[in-house]
């Protein structure tokens, strides 16, 4: 006799499709890395900024900042993405580890001494007032993201979402899983997981995770997209599919 599958569940990641965070990740990055001193002291509206902006999707975890910073400050620099890639795939932690303790030290810092300030630099999507009640409400819902899950809490609850942190796997459990592929699998397979389907705006996440069973992926059409990505849906399609999932609550 097989095994019983009964639960459903949704994945959501977070940076790009509940919350923009570009600019609060700017401000980070430029503080850790002593363009600017403080919050009051960053510009936007400076090609620096807009280049930031437009290779956003490349980045995964925060350590990525390290080496998208460094080729931005290269004037003139072609093929961005392929020099990027390959910094990225060659990577050692010997080499990033003292940037992201210091882009987590310095978010840290800016929250505890301004809060308000920091607040302002996230900006919620449209999508989560789509899906804030399954957030809610639901326990078939999780959240995977290389953020903190201390700054995730914080953000949600300012929108009245109080999520249960056991939901959440953040930057420890992708450190400890080494992949999002490899955090869902595993919780299909200790849930028994009937269905699932994960929502994601990186298309590089969503083709590993496309490859586990049960599990149907969708790409955000909003949030840091690649200028090659054509499947990504829009909010009001992957709203209605969470709703066929879990049912409207």
């Amino acid at each position: 006799m097989g095994e019983i599958l009964s639960e459903n569940c949704v994945f959501l990641d977070f940076d790009g499709v509940l919350f923009n965070t570009v600019k609060e990740a700017y401000v980070i990055t430029s503080i850790a890395m002593k363009k600017y001193q403080c919050i009051d002291d960053v510009v936007f509206d400076t090609d620096h900024f807009k280049c930031f902006l437009k290779y956003r999707y490349l980045v995964g975890p925060a350590w990525n900042y390290k080496y998208m910073w460094e080729l931005l400050s290269i004037d003139g620099l072609r093929e961005y993405e392929q020099i990027y890639q390959y910094l990225i795939s060659r990577a050692k932690y010997s080499d990033y580890h003292k940037f992201e303790n210091l882009f987590f030290f310095t978010r840290d810092k800016i929250k505890l001494n301004e809060f308000d300030k920091w607040i302002n630099l996230n900006e919620p999507y449209d999508f989560l007032k789509l899906v804030k009640h399954h957030i809610i409400k639901n326990d078939k819902l999780f959240i995977i993201t290389t953020k903190d899950k201390a700054t995730v809490k914080d953000l949600l609850e300012l929108e009245g979402i109080d999520m249960n942190g056991n939901s959440i796997y953040d930057k420890v459990d992708f450190d400890r899983y080494k992949s999002k592929f490899n955090i869902i699998n595993s919780i299909i397979k200790n849930r028994n997981i009937d269905k699932a389907i994960f929502i994601d705006d990186s298309a590089e996440h969503l083709k590993k995770c496309g490859e586990i069973k049960r599990l149907s992926i969708y790409q955000a059409g909003w949030g840091y997209i690649s200028p090659k990505d054509a499947s990504s849906l829009s909010m009001s399609t992957i709203a209605a599919e969470i709703n066929n999932l879990l049912g409207r609550v």
